[in-house]
Formats: structure tokens, C-alpha cells, sequence
């Protein structure tokens, strides 16, 4: 991963440019994610083409295997995870509430990487690479590190947004804490080599309503067997 990101801070100084990329992670109730990577092409248009969005823009609109979008100079390419592997998902039920807690340990920057390879050959702007990316370890301090000095080095952005299902109540990554609601700094991350951790909360309303109905039942009861025995009082 080094070679390619001294390859692509290179290109940067020279076209005066700024690395701009985000991850945005919606993590569903199953543990599945939906992973949306935004990044500008500003530094590879010139070595790409003239016609590369355009023809970039037409192969995302075909339908075809990659989930895509192009607007003006950025690409958004969208992927499907399941907990394994990069990140583990659990939750946990109680009485009132269900909790869930997230654990990012690697951002899959090999699987955009392998996909945006694959959507430049499919546009027919690149010719087949048959380079491997590997993903950001967030324990790798050695790796972390000298990467991170290098992206410092010439500014770059990019930021990891997760979304989880109920209410956020905890989100950090060591020492590290999202600034703007569950949003990190990549290279906050990579300095101090920690796994992300968010937990959330939602309300257990499958075992409220079980409650207030066992409570209805119950006065409903009451009420039968009491009315029962003042009549037999009666009698």
C-alpha cells in the first residue's frame, strides 16, 4: 500500500492538487453494511483522458455490476459487506432496549481499489492492471504510521462516517472521537493504530408491547375473577 500511496501524493504535487476521499458505512440490524466510497478524480483526469468521466458516467449508468455514480469530478462506488473480517457486529437484547456495538478493525480499501480498477477497464479507459490493493489494518502501527506521515504530509481528506440502526451512544477509536456526529479523521485512525468502536441503542418495542399486553391481560383478569366473586357474595 505504500507504493501506491507515495504514487499518488506524487501526482498530487504535481498537478497542486489535494487528496479528497470519505467512506460512509450504514450498518443494518443483520450486521450488514452498505460501504459508499466518494473520491475526486481531479489528480487522473489528465492522465486518464479527456473522455474518461464521460465514458466512466455512461458504463456507471449501464446497470452493470458495480453501483456507481459520477457527478462533475467525483466518483461514488457503492459495496455490500457482512461482518467478518473487516468488522464485527453484535446485539445484545435486554428488557427494554436493543444494543448494538461495532467494531471496525480494517477499512476496505482493497475492495474499492479491485472495484475501481475494474470500472476504469470496463469504461475502457485503463487497460487490466492486475495490481492487488490491500486494506487499511487499523492495528498495523509500522504501516499506519508511515503512511499517515506521507498523507499529512500533503493534506490530504479523508474521512469515515458510520451509521448505525438506533441512537448513537458511544464512538471512539482509542483515544480518538468523532468531531461531527459519528465522522472520523482517516488519518486520525491510522496514527494511533486503534479499532473504531460505536455502540447504539433503540428501543425494544417487541418486548414493551409483550409487557403492556401481559398488563392488560392481567388487569382484564383481575377484573373477571373479582366481578366473579362479588357476585357469588351476592348470591
Amino acid at each position: 500500500m505504500r507504493r501506491e500511496i507515495l504514487a499518488i501524493l506524487l501526482l498530487s504535487a504535481l498537478v497542486n492538487a489535494t487528496i479528497d476521499q470519505s467512506y460512509e458505512q450504514v450498518v443494518k440490524r443483520d450486521g450488514s453494511s452498505v460501504i459508499i466510497k466518494t473520491m475526486e478524480m481531479d489528480l487522473f483526469i489528465t492522465e486518464l483522458g479527456d473522455d474518461a468521466l464521460t465514458k466512466i458516467a455512461e458504463t456507471c449508468a449501464g446497470g452493470q455490476s458495480i453501483k456507481c455514480n459520477v457527478n462533475n469530478t467525483t466518483i461514488t462506488i457503492e459495496k455490500e459487506f457482512s461482518a467478518s473480517g473487516y468488522y464485527w457486529f453484535t446485539t445484545e437484547y435486554t428488557l427494554f432496549s436493543i444494543d448494538h456495538t461495532l467494531t471496525v478493525n480494517k477499512i476496505p480499501t482493497d475492495g474499492f481499489s479491485n472495484a475501481l480498477d475494474q470500472l476504469l477497464e470496463d469504461a475502457g479507459v485503463i487497460n487490466k492492471t492486475g495490481s492487488q490493493a490491500q486494506a487499511i489494518d487499523l492495528l498495523d502501527n509500522e504501516t499506519n504510521a508511515e503512511n499517515a506521515k506521507y498523507l499529512r504530509m500533503f493534506k490530504a481528506n479523508i474521512t469515515y462516517t458510520i451509521h448505525m440502526p438506533g441512537e448513537v451512544k458511544e464512538a471512539y477509536a482509542g483515544s480518538v472521537v468523532p468531531v461531527n456526529g459519528v465522522q472520523f479523521d482517516l488519518i486520525d485512525l491510522m496514527e494511533e493504530s486503534q479499532p473504531i468502536i460505536v455502540k447504539s441503542s433503540e428501543t425494544n418495542y417487541a418486548n414493551i408491547l409483550l409487557i403492556a399486553m401481559a398488563i392488560v391481560l392481567g388487569a382484564l383478569a383481575l377484573s373477571f375473577f373479582g366481578e366473579k366473586r362479588r357476585r357469588k357474595e351476592k348470591k
